[in-house]
Formats: C-alpha cells, structure tokens, sequence
C-alpha cells in the first residue's frame, strides 16, 4: 500500500520557495572567523640564564654582581664575592661564611635567618 501526501500542496511549495533563498543569503553572508592563537611567542629575555648575584651584607637581599650599591637599602656592596658552595651562606652581621644549619654565627654571635 503507498503512502498518499496529506498535507497541503500549497504550503509545501511556499516553503520551498521561502526557504532556499533565505539558505543561501545565509551561506553568501557568512563570515569567516579567524583562527585563535593559542601559541604567543615568549617576553624578551625568557630563558636566559639568570645574572649572577651575591648578597648583600646591609639587608641580606640578592643583588647582581655590577652594583656597585644595593638597590634595597642602599648599602655599598664592596667587591664581588665568589658563589657560595652549597650548604654555605653568609652572616649579615660579620660576612664570615657559616653553614646553612646554623642559626648563631659562631664568629660575631648574630643570629641569622
């Protein structure tokens, strides 16, 4: 048994009428999005290797080995230092080189941090 058409004719061909131009005033219209960029290339400067720093006797903050001055508390920074070796640092109170353990300078006394 084939299936017979019920609905009306007429509308049926509105539709089609309607419908086919609005799809492709759609199509011509359609704007292009562009691409997103999920790659920036790095700031100047990333990567490179740090500059070398030696501590300050004054307050104790990491400076670079060209000032001549500290820029946190303006203390004369002297000569450069050598890098400590590891498990080494240095008193604020006398400059003496004392193990990371200690909290007491054994050679001023000062407690450091």
């Amino acid at each position: 048994m084939a299936k017979q058409f019920t609905g009306s004719l007429l509308i049926l061909i509105l539709l089609i009428i309607l419908c086919w131009p609005a799809a492709i005033i759609y199509f011509i219209m359609k704007y292009q999005e562009p691409a997103p960029q999920y790659y920036q290339p790095p700031p100047p400067g990333y990567g490179a290797p740090p500059p070398q720093q030696r501590l300050c006797l004054g307050c104790g903050q990491q400076i670079p080995l060209n000032f001549n001055n500290c820029p946190h508390c303006g203390r004369a920074a002297g000569p450069a230092q050598q890098q400590q070796p590891a498990g080494v640092r240095m008193c604020l109170g006398c400059g003496q080189q004392i193990q990371a353990g200690y909290n007491v300078c054994p050679h001023c006394g000062k407690h450091v941090q």
